[in-house]
């Protein structure tokens, strides 16, 4: 049984969000993704929409190739962050890292 189906995802879309996060852990957090196959794979794609979430502020602010000023980051980062609060707020996000962000705060209620 794949770590989806464990977990209990089984809407397509949401399927798709979390399937980005745990692309996105693989590619940039390799240690990171690593650990996650010690954990249950009923817990994985969690801690990949988690990954998700972080791996999203950290490329506004340490993105290298960037040509945005610290100020323009900042706004960014500020920006993106409302949208964060408001996705979680109204439980619904187009993002799929937003998605997948907003089904696990839920299911876990995390404040």
């Amino acid at each position: 049984m794949d770590e989806l189906t464990a977990a209990g995802i089984t809407a397509p879309l949401l399927r798709e969000s979390y399937a980005e996060c745990k692309r996105l852990n693989s590619l940039h957090g390799k240690t990171y993704f690593l650990a996650t196959l010690l954990l249950p794979k009923e817990k994985r794609p969690f801690v990949h929409a988690l990954y998700g979430f972080a791996r999203y502020a950290d490329e506004i602010v340490d993105d290298l190739a960037s040509e945005l000023s610290l100020h323009e980051k900042e706004e960014a980062l500020t920006s993106w962050g409302q949208g964060v609060l408001s996705s979680l707020d109204s439980g619904v996000s187009n993002d799929p890292v937003g998605r997948a962000l907003v089904d696990t705060v839920q299911r876990f209620d995390i404040p």
